[in-house]
């Protein structure tokens, strides 16, 4: 902002030329008009140079005029100058002082007086005094960046004298004028959002602050805004603001914290291997201070979450000591012990558990304690403990935290007591004390229930529950069971009906279950007798020949005949043998008449479309993959991410570069395992589609990455891109743009071949030679171009490019016989593309027909 004052009084004062020429006429003395000209002009130069020299000498000069001419009538203004580089210099005190002695300034505008004072006030702390100043500046008419200036330093007043309404409205009339302040603004507008609770308001300024694109705000304003997102558990926008913060802002502040809020998120929204792939992506990157120790908690809670429990037992260990006195000290070690618990050891559980509750005996994670010594007893076998402390916390008052899940814990110590009838109860209980919260957990209660009272020959009482928990909607049970739930139940309830030879119900219950979940987990006890009593018996050719019998059918229900399919592709499909598991899949699709694919599952969709994709049919993988694209579709991000990768492929391979260009940056903005992969080819279609700047954008966002054939290929692919730009200036007549670019890719290429030669990468290394060499020749340094040619021999010495090396410095050296020899050579050879392109380009200029 002071740079911006500067500027504007500067600009102000500059509009009164006339008076500030040395040869102009002055109202008192010549030799007081040269000497204010000659301060005024050193300030004007100061601020064009950024030189504290100047600056100094300005501050002198005016204090000349001020001692020599103390009546003059530029003294106010004179006055006004000094304040303003006293203010400069940090010297907000002298800045004051000299504000106050002056009076009426004859050039310098009002408002420009009052606006610095207000300032100077605002440094001091004297925030009331400066909103007196500031309140009599009539802005409305004045140029929309110094009105800008006027509400923002009000808005900032008001939040210091605490009238928090008059600042947002300050701040927010300062983002409605067009000015360099505006996301500025918009920023510390959303920032007071926060602070009065108005997370919404504040993310819409946030998001109209990031769409102004003003690089130095970025960073913070998306950090922001993805902690926002987190706070509502928007997990998903959360990780795009902190992505923008990683991708494109390194060197920031924020770039740390986003680290940390990108794996807070992933670890909420439960993605652990994602949080997993961050964690060793920037752990390099991380100082050792909080942030890392946080890291690395975060890491081990999602191997925890995983079952990985040796690893999250290292990573804990790893940051215990480092985590003392941190606010995540009593969740390190109940998460220590409860891995401990997990691994079976212990005893250094129950050492964890009491250097715990020594240290932190009103730990709000003491009921977790609680809980976990009672599971960590039933599973030694000490089961009256156990029962004993589960029993203690389901009779807590007030009502302990984990009381359902005593319940649940304590009604399997009866089950494995064979207390039948008190894991009844147990379980009855907790259905009837339960919310929605769980639903899985709900229906494997009612499972449970099922299978007790199976067990105890009360088949009817097990029939209810399971039309209870298929009924789950209209019963009281919250949503509908999901699709694995369901097959148990339904597998379940044809059990119990065949116990009481009900066989109708039971033949009933299991076609509904193959009808709803064709692929279930019970499939082999289900429907098609024959064929699936074989392949219980593993006699898989039978049972296959079996179901191809009844697919053919004519006979045979569309119902029946699709499942029949399902279970022939799938078989197929298990041992490798695709031809005809496609086949089944598309009979499935002609059976079933137009819109089939939406008869297919997701799994099958998918496979359909990889396999399409790979036999090179594009336009049918297209077909059935770009339905799945829509985001209305619900997909887990892994499969989201290969559906759009295998779209954004298809759509390269058919040339529709936009199509591709699209697809490739959704795979990239919802976080697959896909995402270097579709950045990289992103770059590619870009390139195909002439963006070279957002090509060179992407292919720069890879260069560092830890795989070195990526990195490679960006620099390799980001340099002919530069090429192609050099050629395009070359055709406008614009040769020093071309010069330039061709040293952009002259860097980028020697950068490859220094970093990237390794043979494991070929034909990269290869590449990135013939190419940079290619770029000397055009940059008048032919024997380094030939040097290079030798280097790539030395390298990589056998194969196709190093035969197209020989060739090159055969003809640099006129030995035109023997280079058309070794071209000859490599025409007859199946090469890589590049490479032979360049040999036919070679062999046509020495006029050999390829």
């Amino acid at each position: 902002m002071r740079s911006q004052i500067i500027y504007l009084c500067l600009l102000a004062f500059a509009l009164q030329g006339e008076q500030l020429s040395p040869a102009a006429p002055a109202v008192g003395s010549a030799a007081a008009h040269q000497q204010f000209v000659f301060a005024y002009r050193v300030l004007q130069r100061a601020q064009q140079n950024n030189d504290p020299r100047d600056l100094e000498l300005a501050a002198d000069a005016f204090d000349e005029y001020l001692g020599r001419f103390p009546d003059d009538n530029k003294k106010a203004d004179a006055l006004f100058f000094r304040a303003l580089i006293a203010r400069l210099q940090n010297n907000n005190q002298s800045a004051e002082w000299y504000l106050a002695k002056g009076g009426k300034t004859k050039m310098v505008p009002d408002y420009q007086v009052r606006l610095l004072h207000g300032q100077i006030l605002s440094d001091m702390g004297r925030h009331q005094n400066a909103l007196d100043q500031l309140k009599k500046i009539s802005a409305e008419h004045l140029d929309p960046q110094v009105r800008a200036m006027v509400w923002q330093l009000r808005g900032l007043c008001y939040q210091h004298v605490g009238k928090t309404s008059d600042a947002v409205a300050a701040l927010r009339a300062t983002t409605t004028i067009k000015s360099s302040l505006q996301a500025q603004a918009l920023l510390d507008l959303a920032r007071l959002q926060e602070g009065l609770g108005n997370r919404a308001e504040a993310l819409r300024s946030l998001d109209q602050c990031l769409k102004l694109e003003k690089t130095a705000l970025t960073a913070e304003a998306a950090r922001l805004a993805g902690n926002l997102h987190y706070e509502s558990s928007n997990y998903e926008q959360a990780l795009a603001n902190y992505d923008l913060v990683l991708r494109n802002h390194i060197g920031s502040e924020h770039f740390t914290p986003c680290i940390i809020g990108t794996m807070w998120s992933q670890l909420s929204a439960d993605r652990y291997d994602q949080l997993l792939t961050t964690f060793e992506r920037y752990r390099d990157q991380l100082p050792k201070n909080e942030n890392r120790v946080t890291a690395w908690y975060l890491a081990a809670s999602a191997h925890q979450e995983k079952g990985e429990h040796e690893l999250a037992v290292a990573f804990f260990e790893e940051i215990r000591n480092s985590a003392q006195g941190k606010m995540i000290e009593d969740k390190v070690l109940f998460k220590l012990a409860n891995s401990q618990y997990e691994l079976n050891n212990f005893s250094k559980m129950h050492h964890l558990v009491n250097q715990f509750q020594e240290l932190f005996p009103g730990s709000p994670l003491q009921p977790d304690i609680d809980f976990l010594l009672a599971t960590a007893a039933a599973r030694q076998g000490r089961t009256n403990e156990a029962a004993a402390m589960l029993t203690a916390i389901v009779d807590a008052n007030p009502i302990h935290p984990y009381r359902k899940q005593a319940l649940l814990q304590r009604g399997s110590l009866y089950e494995i007591q064979q207390h039948f009838d008190a894991a009844i109860t147990d379980y009855s209980h907790y259905l009837k004390t339960s919310d929605e919260d769980n639903q899985t957990q709900i229906h494997n209660v009612i499972i449970r229930l099922m299978d007790l009272s199976y067990r105890t020959d009360r088949f009817q009482e097990s029939i209810t529950w399971g039309l209870r928990g298929i009924n789950a909607k209209q019963n009281g049970f919250g949503k509908k069971p999901e699709p694995q739930i369901e097959q148990e139940l339904l597998y379940r309830l044809a059990l119990a009906y065949i116990k009481l030879e009900n066989f109708e119900e039971a033949n009933n219950t299991l076609t509904a279950l193959l009808s709803r979940h064709p692929q279930n987990q019970f499939r082999l006890d289900a429907l098609y007798h024959h064929g699936l009593v074989l392949l219980t018996r593993g006699k898989m050719v039978e049972a296959i020949a079996c179901l191809q019998q009844v697919s053919e059918s004519t006979e045979t229900s569309n119902s029946k005949r699709r499942h029949a399919l399902r279970l022939i592709s799938m078989h197929f499909r298990e041992i490798g043998q695709h031809e005809p598991a496609a086949q089944a899949l598309l009979t499935l699709k002609q059976i079933s008449g137009e819109g089939a694919q939406h008869n297919l599952t997701l799994d099958e969709l998918v496979w359909m479309g990889r396999y399409l994709h790979g036999k090179g049919e594009y336009k049918k993988a297209l077909h059935l993959l770009e339905p799945l694209s829509s985001m209305n579709t619900k997909l887990s991000a892994a499969v989201r991410g290969e559906v759009l990768f295998l779209i954004a492929r298809c759509h390269r391979q058919l040339n529709d570069h936009e199509s591709a260009i699209i697809a490739y940056r959704r795979v990239v903005a919802i976080s697959s395992k896909y995402d270097l992969q579709a950045i990289l080819e992103l770059g590619h279609s870009l390139k195909d589609a002439g963006h070279y700047e957002q090509a060179i954008e992407e292919y720069t966002g890879l260069m560092n990455s830890p795989r070195a054939a990526m990195s490679a290929e960006a620099e390799l692919n980001c340099g002919q891109i530069y090429r192609a730009i050099a050629h395009r200036m070359i055709l406008a007549g614009n040769t020093q743009g071309a010069q330039t670019a061709k040293q952009n890719a002259r860097k980028l290429l020697l950068r490859l071949i220094l970093l990237r030669s390794d043979p494991r990468i070929s034909p990269l290394g290869e590449l990135g030679h013939l190419e940079l060499a290619e770029v000397e020749q055009e940059l008048g340094k032919p024997q380094i171009a030939i040097d290079l040619y030798r280097e790539l021999l030395q390298k990589f010495p056998n194969g196709p490019h190093a035969t197209y090396a020989k060739a090159m410095i055969a003809r640099k050296g006129n030995h035109h016989d023997q280079a058309r020899v070794l071209l000859r050579e490599l025409n007859g050879q199946n090469i890589e593309p590049q490479l032979a392109y360049r040999v036919k380009h070679q062999m046509a200029d020495l006029g050999l027909t390829p």
